[in-house]
């Protein structure tokens, strides 16, 4: 409950009202979470699903499915409408067990993020002049989450040249191109324009298992 009410309050900051003594509040306040681009209702998101006892995650993608079959009950439930402003997805929604269902997407399924710390520099792809220091603090096959360590003006769908070493025995250099997806004051998530010549240097330093353009991780 504390959780909800510390979502609640955040969510507040940007007009956002949801009354946690609905039914399916857990379900209201995830999604009204997923559509804000907020470091603190991320962490907040992602320990709410930590601490639900019943998750069951789906691929929501194009084309998008009709309904889902509940692992716990197996009673077929229909599926919402799309996330409005986000017609490839659908929202959190729940079974009347008490199932949560949870959309994922194709990069959350295949490339989980792991913590990590390790200092880089990057740089603007059509201006090399516009140089910054930064900490990739998240890394997976699929892309990174940065934190900038000056000031920046960098926007959505930019593509930036990052390179930073890992912290393994060979100290690798890896570098490539990125494309920015979201900006958080100083806090950045991109993708990997093409990982596939990153792939096998990052899956070693992951611990995960690479096989045809697939990922699956070890334990």
């Amino acid at each position: 409950m504390q959780l909800l009410l510390q979502m609640q309050h955040l969510l507040r900051q940007h007009s956002v009202d949801i009354s946690l003594t609905a039914p399916d509040a857990p379900v209201q306040v995830l999604n009204a979470s997923e559509t804000l681009a907020e470091e603190a209702l991320k962490k907040c998101r992602d320990q709410l699903l930590a601490l639900l006892p019943h998750v069951q995650r789906f691929l929501s993608g194009m084309p998008l499915p009709h309904s889902l079959t509940c692992t716990r009950c197996g009673q077929v439930v229909p599926c919402p409408e799309s996330t409005p402003g986000r017609l490839e997805t659908l929202p959190y929604f729940s079974c009347p067990c008490g199932v949560l269902f949870q959309p994922v997407t194709v990069d959350q399924r295949l490339y989980p993020r792991h913590p990590v710390h390790l200092p880089g520099v990057y740089w603007c792809e059509r201006d090399v002049q516009r140089i910054g220091e930064t900490v990739v603090e998240e890394l997976s096959l699929g892309g990174v989450t940065l934190q900038n360590l000056s000031e920046h003006v960098i926007t959505p769908e930019e593509i930036l040249l990052l390179s930073f070493t890992l912290d393994d025995s060979a100290s690798t250099l890896i570098s490539g191109s990125i494309m920015v997806r979201s900006v958080d004051g100083s806090t950045i998530g991109a993708q990997f324009v093409n990982e596939s010549g990153l792939n096998h240097v990052l899956a070693a330093y992951l611990g995960v298992r690479w096989v045809q353009g697939e990922a699956s991780i070890h334990g």
